[in-house]
């Protein structure tokens, strides 16, 4: 699950969207808690 989510992440940033490159630990672990909210 984690994998994905940092798959999911990295989808993102390729994408352009947002610019997490400082951020990159807390976006993972924010986009893991929104969609697996139930694993914390």
């Amino acid at each position: 699950m984690l994998a994905f989510a940092f798959a999911f992440h990295l989808v993102m940033r390729n994408s352009g969207q947002e610019p997490w490159e400082a951020t990159e630990v807390v976006s993972i672990y924010y986009i893991f808690v929104e969609i697996f909210p139930n694993e914390y």
